[in-house]
């Protein structure tokens, strides 16, 4: 591995042979640093899944990369973009002693929920309405 000079470290895995990924699709992986501070497990910040298994605390990030034959093929095609948009924005964490009714008031479209950490098996969730 190697640390850029931001600080983000980085390796490079090249194909096998065939040609095919050097990690599996649907492979768990896990980073393992041995830093001055003691040993560290984690999952990329960049990885583009993760679960978390039955019984268990920590996530397992996932290596999504499917063979196209099993990629999601989209059946109907993307609604139009709406001519304005209104956003809610609540932190997960923080609370607020005002409470906000969304039902049928048609003036909220989209309600962005952020987790307080920027890890990415702590998914932000968008609820589109």
């Amino acid at each position: 591995m190697t640390r850029d000079d931001y600080g983000v470290w980085e390796i490079f895995l090249p194909n096998n042979a065939d040609g095919s990924s050097a990690i599996p699709h649907g492979s768990r992986v896990k980073i393992r640093m041995d830093t001055p501070s003691g040993v560290k497990d984690s999952i990329s910040a960049w990885i583009k899944f993760s679960v978390q298994a039955p019984g268990e605390i920590p996530f397992n990030g996932i290596y999504y990369d499917p063979p196209e034959e099993e990629k999601y093929v989209f059946q109907h095609p993307q609604p139009k973009r709406p001519e304005s948009l209104r956003i809610y924005e609540s932190h997960i964490g923080m609370s607020s002693p005002i409470s906000i009714a969304f039902g049928g008031s048609g003036h909220v479209k989209v309600i962005s929920i952020f987790f307080l950490s920027e890890h990415s098996y702590m998914n932000s969730i968008v609820v589109a309405i």
